[in-house]
């Protein structure tokens, strides 16, 4: 027999919504559910009738409620839908003696529902565009800025020194983009453990080498055509338990700044370096060649960035993001763990001289004066802003507790999409389209995947690249996916399976060994899922 428990559910959190000013209508179709539920129980017709004037009743209020939008609608009423199925084929049951009219109204009831759950399912699969770019005018074509030679590489965390993420690589159309397959992986090693840790390096590619970092600050060159490692450097970092990740490296070439003399006389140690943060807050510079300190940059490869900090709790100030090089200057920021305590570490903003490691500048958003190394016996503005978070506030009357507005269930309570992904045009300053970003494959209730490739948008980490073919390369969402997109419509052409999920911002190049264009993502694992991994995934065409 059915037993419609949902009713008894529906009333008691229906009053409750009353008592908070909500709307009366969920109590009301509890208070009928249930006694639909008794009727039933007792094997009476007039229960499946009730369940059924409670169920036509509550499309009527769902429209008037929400209109004709798929997700509200079927939050609302897939559930109760499938409860009315059952009802439908129980009635016959019900009235043994009146098998014929009534049973077959039933039957055909039954199948008019279920050809109606059947068709939402699948309306469910598709993606519901939040706006679409037809009849939008045609883009007016820009002119790209911040553009880098040679164009095949990666040699900043953004692609350019404007961090434009924008590649001018041909080889990959949205015409062949169908058939990236998988060209090699990498494992580092590392896997996250917890929530805290997290592998989102965007790796660099110069010259035919990938270069990249862990969550503990180990760094890595790769082979850009097999993703062999050429070489490792372990730094020996201090444990970090808080928030450990390494987003990015940086690079400097010294050979670009000066004239080609001709002879082939071999580059000394670390005339080309990789620049790297730590998370024990030190700056590291390695040589780009061979992974070995270069003992000429501060204390025998590493400058401490604790100096000037004042505050001696190490665990609110920490280095998570690629140090940016600019000419003869490593210029880095940090995480500032924000409104923990009173008298947090400083969030100031410094620049170091590439080749030795010393400090040349400061920018101390409390006391611009300084702009260098403070005064003995004092530090940089404490407490400036660095990173937000929840918090106990320490030494103040008060403390903040943040959180997402989520059912029992672990579903958020707002209406979907919880993540998309949009693109502005720049001449009419108006959004082009916007599309959700993600599925439910990977997720769902209690943390339980539903393996539903259901596309209502998950909230996102992560950024896209575009190439000028007209091509969107994200990973970023809670499934285990990376996806391309096309720039003009924001249509999915392609998407790749990851072995886990991916926070970070994906790369391109071309190798110089093959001319083959690659794509590269590393997949860490997300917030949404238990499931962590190691991996750097490339991607290219079939040779």
């Amino acid at each position: 027999m059915i037993t419609l428990l949902p009713g008894l559910f529906m009333l008691i959190a229906g009053v409750y919504l009353i008592t908070l000013s909500g709307s009366w209508y969920f109590a009301l179709a509890g208070l009928g559910m249930t006694v639909a539920r008794i009727l039933l129980v007792r094997r009476r017709l007039s229960g499946a009738l009730l369940y059924l004037a409670v169920f036509v009743a509550s499309i009527a209020w769902a429209v008037w409620d929400v209109g004709l939008a798929l997700w509200p609608l079927f939050s609302r009423l897939f559930a109760l839908a499938v409860l009315a199925l059952l009802v439908l084929l129980a009635i016959p049951t019900l009235a043994p003696g009146r098998k014929t009219a009534k049973a077959r109204l039933s039957y055909m009831c039954a199948l008019a529902v279920a050809v109606g759950l059947a068709a939402t399912f699948y309306a469910a699969l598709q993606p519901q565009p939040i706006q679409t770019a037809d009849g939008a005018p045609t883009p007016v074509p820009g002119k790209a800025v911040g553009t880098v030679e040679p164009a095949a590489d990666w040699r900043y965390f953004g692609h350019t020194p404007s961090g434009t993420r924008h590649a001018v690589l041909d080889k990959i159309t949205a015409q062949n983009v169908s058939d990236l397959k998988v060209a090699w992986t990498y494992r580092t090693g590392e896997i996250p453990k917890g929530s805290s840790e997290g592998h989102v390096v965007t790796p660099l590619h110069v010259d035919g080498v990938l270069y990249g970092c862990t969550q503990s600050s180990q760094l890595f060159a790769l082979d850009d055509e097999t993703g062999k490692e050429i070489w490792h450097h372990d730094p020996k970092v201090q444990t970090n338990n808080v928030y450990p990740r390494c987003r990015g490296v940086g690079y400097h070439d010294s050979t670009a700044q000066t004239s080609d003399s001709g002879n082939s006389v071999p580059a000394a140690a670390c005339t080309r370096r990789i620049i790297a943060t730590a998370v024990d807050a030190r700056l590291i510079a390695v040589d780009a060649q061979t992974g070995e300190a270069c003992t000429d940059f501060g204390d025998h490869g590493s400058v401490s960035l604790r100096i000037g900090m004042g505050s001696p709790d190490k665990e609110l100030y920490f280095p998570t993001a690629a140090p940016t090089v600019v000419r003869d200057l490593v210029v880095v920021g940090g995480l500032v763990w924000d409104n923990q305590k009173t008298g947090e570490p400083s969030g100031v903003v410094r620049a170091f001289n590439v080749r030795t490691g010393a400090l040349v500048w400061a920018w101390d958003l409390g006391n611009p004066a300084i702009t260098r190394e403070p005064p003995e016996g004092q530090g940089y503005t404490p407490g400036t802003r660095g990173h937000e978070g929840n918090a106990q506030q320490a030494g103040t009357p008060w403390g903040i507790e943040m959180g997402r507005f989520l059912s029992p269930l672990g579903i958020p309570c707002q209406e979907p999409p919880y993540g998309t992904i949009s693109a502005i045009d720049l001449a009419t300053r108006k959004v082009a389209w916007s599309m959700p970003l993600g599925t439910t494959q990977d997720t769902g209730p209690l943390g339980i995947a539903t393996h539903l490739p259901m596309p209502i948008g998950m909230p996102t980490r992560g950024g896209p690249v575009t190439t000028s073919t007209g091509l969107v390369f994200i990973a970023a969402s809670q499934d285990f996916y990376i996806r391309a997109l096309d720039v003009r419509t924001g249509k999915e052409l392609w998407k790749g399976r990851l072995p886990v999920g991916a926070e970070a911002t994906p790369m391109t190049y071309i190798s110089p060994k093959s001319g083959r264009q690659f794509v590269v993502i590393s997949a860490g694992g997300n917030s949404a899922t238990t499931k962590k991994g190691d991996y750097v995934v490339a991607y290219a065409l079939p040779q």
